[in-house]
Parts: structure tokens; C-alpha cells; sequence
């Protein structure tokens, strides 16, 4: 119940309502007395000892849950003018704590504590005027409750108006202000802002890209619990070219992430599952985690499946079903199940005829939207001429795609043509790096390639 803790934070957050006669108790010894002074001072009127007596009961803390009692002393509260109240009686009606979810009825409560200065007030009929919600949808008046809202340091607002003009929506387009306006917000404590802060970092918009700052931010954010930072931190991790290549800590963040039911995340825990890396290796949770990221429309994750089944890899051979999966998925556009689709080809898995130059064309086409392990695929497939002419130099531009974006193989495999000058020429200094990344992610014998690349002049 957001209404419930949003009241708590605020009650903690406003000096007006900390008068320790009717604060409540922070120790079991004299939880009983202070429960009793609220209950005395709320009889006399007191609208703050309603207010937090009516918390106690919504929440149970001190007392058995009540929540009706709760709704009655928090309307009572707000009838008795105190704006904070009528700020909680505003969430419980949108939540529909006490009876069923009224953001109409809650508007006018909004608006009578926004118009009393309580800025999270202010910043939430900003946000009902900017999406419609229990009023007319109005941008001018979503923005005039915004600022009003950011002008009292109100994070969530400053966030909002980033927004506004990073999408250029119901305010000019103005990617340095946005970038602004998010930075002011993550440096108090707003992890969505330290999250948006990050990934302007991390490709240069309405700043200079700096992956340093990017992963600072994206460590901030996720330490405080936010779901795309954490799933981000943890895709680089597990890449290791921004950052040491730790698959462990990356496995972890994937399953922080995951327990939101963020597709992405979900599908990566699922190859942490199958790896046995960071958790023991278990199967059966990993399908369970992958056919969740598919129910939740995660494309790569019903591709994987799909082969599983083919494979017949921790769940029972499934050929038709497989087969069917990855085509799916490959007519949808995914880059996983497009290369899934190639391979099966290939090898004339699911039935398939045995077609390299169609499994070549699939592979291709999943390494032209981005996929590493296609582009390395197709790379391969060039080198040996293998459903497609014989083409080194453009075998060569695929191996270092694939190695910019984090392919251990791809790395040696590149790091070796650039020091041997095959399909190009000779980059002794590309050489060195990409078989030191190659070395760092243990790729077999690549540490002979790179004392082979150094002992080069």
C-alpha cells in the first residue's frame, strides 16, 4: 500500500508532527504508553495524534491492524485541516486502502494539501495532471505543480521535469537542461534519476560519455534497490569491457533484478541457473525462470527454450515444440532466435533440412541487429567458407563487432588476424588489447597468443 508508507515517510520527514508527546514509540518498553497518549490526545482533537494513531493502526505497528479505524482517524485528521492528513487520506483513496480505488474522489484532497505547501502533494497532482488520473489531463498544470514541487528540493519533480525535456513531450527538447535536472535529483538520493543519470553517461547524451561515471551511477542506483541499474551493472560485469569481467557479481545483480520480474534480468538468471555460476546449477529453476521472462514477452528467453527443448538440456526432448519456439521467435525479429534458427539449419536439427546457406542468411541477419555470438557465428562461417564464399576481410569486421562488444572468443580470434595481418592489415596494438581481454576472460590458450602478440615489434 504505497498510501500507508508514503504517510510514514512523510510524518518522518515533517518537523510539525515530531512533537514527542505524540510521536510514536521507538522501543517495546514504552510502545503501551505512547499508544495510550495517542489514543488521549487524539480524543481531544489533536489532528496530528490522529494522524499518527490512524498510522499505527493501518500499518499494526503497536497496535492489531485496523484498518478501518486507521482510514477514520486519517479522515479525521484531514477534517480537522491538517494538510499532511488530507495528503494520506488523497493515497488511500487512490489506492483504495479502505474500499475501492477512488483518484477521483482523492483529487480534491490533493489539491487542498498541495495547495498547503506539502511538496510530495504538489509533486503527485503534478503527475495526475500530466497522465489524467482522477482529473482532466492537463500539461500546463501538471508542470506548474511540478516546479512548484522542485522549487521546495522535491527529487521526484526535479525528476519528472527531466524527463519532460529529455522527451521533448509538453516541454522543448532540451538534452544539457535534462542532464541537469537528473543530476540534481540523483545527487539526492533518487534512484531513478541516478539510473537515467548513468545511461546518459554511458552513450553521451546531453553529456560527454564518460563509462566511468555511467557505472558509478549505475552502482548507486542499484545499491539502492533499482531494478534497470542493477541489470545493467550486471550486463557489464558480465561482459568485463567497461569493467573487470566478474560473472559471479554479475549473476548476483541478475537475481536482484530478476525478483522485480524484469524480463531481461530474468532471462540472464536463467543462464546463471544453467552455468551453475554464482548459484548452484539447477535446471529445473531455470526453466521455471526463462518460461516466466517468455510469459512476460521476453523473445531471447522463449528462443532459448526453444533449444533446450531441441537439445533436450534439463527438460525433455521436444523437437516439434522447440522447433517451434525458435521459429517464433525468429520471425518476431529476435536476434536469439534468428541465430538459434540458423544453427538449427545447419545442423539439420528439428527436422530441418541440412541448409547451411539458409542457416548462414539467419545467422547474419541476427549478427546484423547486434548479436555477438552471431557475429562471431558469421565470422566463422566466412573464415571457412561455410554457407557463403570465403571472405576474410569482412570475416575479419565481424570478429572485431563481436569483440568491441564483449565476445571472449571473437577477442582471440581477432586479436590474432590483427597481429598475423589477415584480412587487413597488421594492428599489433588491437592485437595486444583484445588478447589481454581474451586472457582476463579465460579463454583457452590465449595466453600464448598474447606472449606471442608482445614478443612481436
Amino acid at each position: 500500500m504505497k498510501s500507508i508508507w508514503l504517510a510514514c515517510l512523510l510524518l518522518l520527514a515533517t518537523s510539525a508532527l515530531a512533537d514527542p508527546a505524540t510521536s510514536p514509540a521507538t522501543s517495546s518498553a514504552n510502545a503501551a504508553a505512547s499508544i495510550s497518549a495517542l489514543e488521549e490526545a487524539a480524543k481531544r482533537g489533536d489532528p496530528s495524534a490522529r494522524l499518527l494513531l490512524g498510522i499505527q493502526y493501518l500499518n499494526g505497528v503497536g497496535v492489531e491492524q485496523d484498518i478501518p479505524r486507521g482510514a477514520a482517524l486519517v479522515h479525521g485528521a484531514a477534517e480537522l485541516g491538517l494538510p499532511e492528513a488530507k495528503y494520506a487520506v488523497a493515497w488511500l483513496l487512490i489506492d483504495g486502502v479502505n474500499g475501492p480505488p477512488d483518484p477521483k474522489a482523492a483529487a480534491p484532497f490533493m489539491r487542498s494539501a498541495a495547495d498547503a505547501g506539502v511538496a510530495g502533494a504538489q509533486f503527485d497532482l503534478g503527475r495526475m495532471y500530466l497522465v489524467g488520473r482522477g482529473v482532466p489531463r492537463n500539461d500546463e498544470l501538471a508542470l506548474e505543480w511540478l516546479r512548484v514541487a522542485a522549487k521546495q528540493g522535491h527529487p521526484g519533480a526535479i525528476h519528472e521535469l527531466a524527463v519532460a525535456h529529455a522527451t521533448g513531450e509538453v516541454l522543448f527538447p532540451d538534452q544539457r537542461e535534462a542532464t541537469r535536472l537528473y543530476s540534481f535529483a540523483a545527487q539526492q538520493g533518487y534512484s531513478e534519476a541516478q539510473f537515467s543519470l548513468g545511461w546518459r553517461y554511458e552513450i553521451g547524451k546531453g553529456i560527454d560519455k564518460n563509462i566511468d561515471e555511467a557505472l558509478r551511477w549505475y552502482r548507486i542506483a542499484a545499491e539502492a534497490g533499482h531494478p534497470k541499474a542493477q541489470y545493467n551493472l550486471g550486463v557489464h560485469l558480465s561482459k568485463g569491457v567497461t569493467i573487470a569481467r566478474d560473472e559471479e557479481a554479475a549473476c548476483r545483480w541478475f537475481a536482484l533484478a530478476a525478483r522485480f520480474e524484469m524480463p531481461e534480468a530474468l532471462r540472464s538468471l536463467g543462464r546463471c541457473l544453467i552455468e551453475g555460476v554464482s548459484v548452484p546449477q539447477d535446471y529445473a529453476q531455470a526453466i521455471a525462470v526463462l518460461e516466466r521472462a517468455a510469459q512476460l514477452g521476453d523473445l531471447p528467453a522463449t528462443s532459448t527454450l526453444g533449444v533446450m527443448m531441441l537439445k533436450g538440456e534439463g527438460v525433455p526432448k521436444d523437437v516439434a515444440k522447440g522447433l517451434s519456439l525458435v521459429q517464433a521467435a525468429a520471425k518476431a525479429g529476435d536476434p536469439n532466435g534468428l541465430m538459434n534458427l540458423g544453427e538449427a539449419y545447419i545442423l539439420g536439427a528439428g527436422g530441418l533440412p541440412d541448409d547451411h546457406v539458409l542457416g548462414f542468411r539467419y545467422l547474419k541477419q541476427a549478427a546484423e541487429l547486434g548479436l555477438p555470438e552471431a557475429q562471431f557465428a558469421t565470422a566463422s562461417a566466412l573464415m571457412r567458407g561455410d554457407g557463403a564464399a570465403i571472405n576474410v576481410a569482412e570475416a575479419r569486421d565481424w570478429l572485431r563487432r563481436a569483440a568491441e562488444a564483449g565476445h571472449p572468443r571473437a577477442a582471440a580470434h581477432y586479436a590474432d588476424v590483427c597481429a598475423r595481418g589477415i584480412g587487413g592489415p597488421r594492428d599489433l596494438e588491437s592485437a595486444r588489447r583484445y588478447a589481454k581481454f581474451a586472457v582476463d576472460a579465460n579463454v583457452p590458450q590465449a595466453d600464448q597468443l598474447l606472449k606471442a602478440v608482445q614478443a612481436q615489434r
